[in-house]
């Protein structure tokens, strides 16, 4: 038995039909069809529902249209919470790090208390140096703290 790995489908083919059913999910088609993915990716119906069976589930939901001879089409009608992070539709822990850091300093320049202003750029400067999982965790205990979810 060989050892070689198989061909990557991922950037070839799923990940391309990934991103349009996000693109025409997010602009309010419901449900997305496979027609309509393999209008805008260029890529032939095999391929299409091949990376649709791949990405159903794990990525996105739905339904498959099925006969007996086989999947026939795929009818999308949302994204996981794994979907929506591949896609950027939903942000990871490096960019709320990120988003956090800019508000905390974009807040200093608008206050008017000097001490306050050094105060807020301060503790974004600090907030740089943790890693983005670490200040998620303490975010959202804070979070559950302020609104009694302890």
């Amino acid at each position: 038995m060989t050892q070689n790995r198989l061909p990557d489908r991922w950037h070839s083919r799923d990940f391309p039909v990934l991103l349009e059913a996000a693109r025409l999910l997010d602009a309010g088609e419901m449900p997305v069809s496979s027609d309509d993915i393999a209008a805008n990716v260029g890529f032939d119906e095999d391929d299409i529902i091949a990376a649709l069976q791949a990405l159903h589930g794990t990525y996105t939901t739905g339904e498959a249209l099925d006969s007996l001879g086989g999947v026939l089409g795929f009818f999308i009608t949302g994204l996981t919470e794994r979907g929506r992070r591949a896609t950027g539709l939903w942000p990871d822990e490096e960019q709320a790090a990120d988003a956090l850091v800019e508000l905390l300093t974009k807040a200093g320049d608008k206050v008017q208390d000097e001490e306050d202003a050094s105060a807020l750029k301060r503790a974004g400067r600090l907030l740089r140096g943790v890693p983005a999982s670490v200040l998620a965790d303490v975010t959202a205990a804070l979070i559950r703290q302020q609104t009694g979810l302890t």
